[in-house]
């Protein structure tokens, strides 16, 4: 992997410190969202870490413009680093009968 500049580190620490873990910890738990095969909701710890590893995942990657796991999408572009959490509801039906 290629290792991160102080910049990268810097934008990846400013967004985690600035990210409403507890309200996304709360979010989990109100859905019934686990990880893995557990069978309670992330700690605000595991959900730290995930959000962390994508972030570092994106910017050791410069063709990347995004990057998600656990819930938690990051994208990039030459202005901004974001980091959000997703919810999607998909629903899907075949259009071969």
């Amino acid at each position: 992997m290629i290792e991160l500049t102080p910049n990268e580190k810097r934008i990846i620490d400013n967004i985690i410190e600035r990210f409403d873990f507890e309200k996304a910890h709360a979010l989990f738990v109100t859905m019934g969202w686990t990880y893995y095969d557990e069978k309670d909701a992330p700690t605000v710890k595991m959900l730290e870490s995930c959000a962390r590893s994508i972030l570092e995942s994106l910017l050791a990657n410069p063709k990347h413009t995004w990057c998600e796991s656990g819930r938690f999408r990051a994208t990039k572009n030459s202005e901004s680093v974001a980091l959000m959490l997703i919810f999607d509801d998909v629903v899907e039906e075949s259009i071969n009968e």
